[in-house]
Protein backbone atom coordinates (compact mmCIF):
# COMPACT_ATOMS: atom_id res chain seq x y z
CA UNK A 1 0.00 0.00 0.00
CA UNK A 2 3.02 2.56 0.84
CA UNK A 3 4.64 1.97 -2.61
CA UNK A 4 1.54 2.18 -4.23
CA UNK A 5 0.92 5.95 -2.58
CA UNK A 6 4.49 6.82 -3.13
CA UNK A 7 4.29 5.92 -7.11
CA UNK A 8 0.83 7.40 -7.20
CA UNK A 9 2.12 10.74 -5.70
CA UNK A 10 5.63 10.48 -8.01
CA UNK A 11 2.94 9.99 -11.01
CA UNK A 12 0.95 13.25 -10.05
CA UNK A 13 4.62 15.46 -9.78
CA UNK A 14 5.62 14.12 -12.97
CA UNK A 15 2.01 14.90 -14.79
CA UNK A 16 2.44 18.54 -13.01
CA UNK A 17 5.78 19.14 -14.00
CA UNK A 18 5.45 18.65 -17.48
CA UNK A 19 1.97 20.24 -18.03
CA UNK A 20 4.19 23.39 -16.45
CA UNK A 21 6.47 23.38 -18.99
CA UNK A 22 4.18 22.66 -21.81
CA UNK A 23 2.51 25.74 -20.37
CA UNK A 24 5.88 27.63 -20.05
CA UNK A 25 7.03 26.74 -23.34
CA UNK A 26 3.88 27.98 -24.97
CA UNK A 27 4.02 31.22 -23.41
CA UNK A 28 7.43 31.74 -24.93
CA UNK A 29 7.15 30.71 -28.41
CA UNK A 30 4.07 32.98 -28.88
CA UNK A 31 6.04 35.66 -26.78
CA UNK A 32 8.95 34.80 -29.08
CA UNK A 33 6.78 35.37 -32.55
CA UNK A 34 5.11 38.69 -30.52
CA UNK A 35 8.36 40.24 -29.76
CA UNK A 36 9.43 39.66 -33.84
CA UNK A 37 6.72 41.16 -35.01
CA UNK A 38 6.09 44.03 -33.09
CA UNK A 39 9.70 44.69 -32.81
CA UNK A 40 9.31 44.51 -28.67
CA UNK A 41 12.15 45.79 -26.18
CA UNK A 42 13.67 43.06 -24.16
CA UNK A 43 11.21 44.36 -21.09
CA UNK A 44 8.30 44.77 -23.25
CA UNK A 45 9.02 40.71 -24.04
CA UNK A 46 9.12 39.62 -20.76
CA UNK A 47 6.01 41.57 -19.79
CA UNK A 48 4.47 39.86 -22.84
CA UNK A 49 5.16 36.34 -21.59
CA UNK A 50 3.78 37.19 -17.97
CA UNK A 51 0.55 37.98 -19.73
CA UNK A 52 0.56 35.10 -22.36
CA UNK A 53 1.56 32.92 -19.16
CA UNK A 54 -1.06 33.87 -17.39
CA UNK A 55 -4.10 33.87 -19.87
CA UNK A 56 -2.84 30.18 -20.68
CA UNK A 57 -3.10 28.84 -16.87
CA UNK A 58 -6.31 30.82 -17.03
CA UNK A 59 -7.68 29.20 -20.30
CA UNK A 60 -6.52 25.39 -18.91
CA UNK A 61 -8.29 26.83 -15.85
CA UNK A 62 -11.70 27.53 -17.29
CA UNK A 63 -11.63 24.01 -19.74
CA UNK A 64 -11.23 22.00 -16.48
CA UNK A 65 -13.79 23.87 -14.19
CA UNK A 66 -16.47 23.02 -17.30
CA UNK A 67 -15.78 19.78 -18.86
CA UNK A 68 -18.40 19.09 -20.96
CA UNK A 69 -20.00 23.02 -21.08
CA UNK A 70 -18.87 24.31 -24.39
CA UNK A 71 -20.91 27.29 -23.80
CA UNK A 72 -19.15 28.12 -20.44
CA UNK A 73 -15.59 27.51 -21.85
CA UNK A 74 -16.12 29.95 -24.98
CA UNK A 75 -17.58 32.57 -22.31
CA UNK A 76 -14.83 31.92 -19.76
CA UNK A 77 -11.86 31.90 -22.71
CA UNK A 78 -13.58 34.85 -24.42
CA UNK A 79 -13.03 37.10 -21.37
CA UNK A 80 -9.67 36.18 -20.34
CA UNK A 81 -8.83 37.09 -24.47
CA UNK A 82 -10.66 39.93 -23.83
CA UNK A 83 -8.54 40.42 -20.99
CA UNK A 84 -5.20 39.45 -22.31
CA UNK A 85 -5.94 41.80 -25.51
CA UNK A 86 -6.42 44.96 -23.09
CA UNK A 87 -3.24 44.45 -21.28
CA UNK A 88 -1.08 43.98 -24.49
CA UNK A 89 -2.35 47.11 -26.21
CA UNK A 90 -1.87 48.85 -22.57
CA UNK A 91 1.66 47.76 -23.06
CA UNK A 92 3.00 47.90 -26.21
CA UNK A 93 0.44 50.36 -28.01
CA UNK A 94 -2.34 50.72 -30.83
CA UNK A 95 -0.30 50.50 -33.96
CA UNK A 96 2.19 47.95 -32.70
CA UNK A 97 -1.05 45.31 -31.49
CA UNK A 98 -2.74 46.29 -34.71
CA UNK A 99 0.68 44.84 -36.79
CA UNK A 100 0.28 41.79 -34.27
CA UNK A 101 -3.00 41.20 -35.53
CA UNK A 102 -3.27 42.12 -38.93
CA UNK A 103 0.24 39.28 -38.75
CA UNK A 104 -1.92 36.90 -37.00
CA UNK A 105 -4.89 37.04 -38.96
CA UNK A 106 -2.94 36.80 -42.22
CA UNK A 107 -1.63 33.18 -40.64
CA UNK A 108 -4.34 31.98 -39.65
CA UNK A 109 -6.18 32.59 -43.21
CA UNK A 110 -3.09 30.90 -44.42
CA UNK A 111 -3.51 27.98 -42.55
CA UNK A 112 -7.19 27.64 -43.21
CA UNK A 113 -6.09 27.08 -46.92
Amino acid sequence: MNKFLTLLLLMATITLTAQKKTIEKSAKKITKEMTEVMSLSDIQSADVYEIQLEKIKQSRKVREENIGDKEAIKKGKWKIQKASTFKLIKLVGKEKFAAWREYYKAKVDKSKK
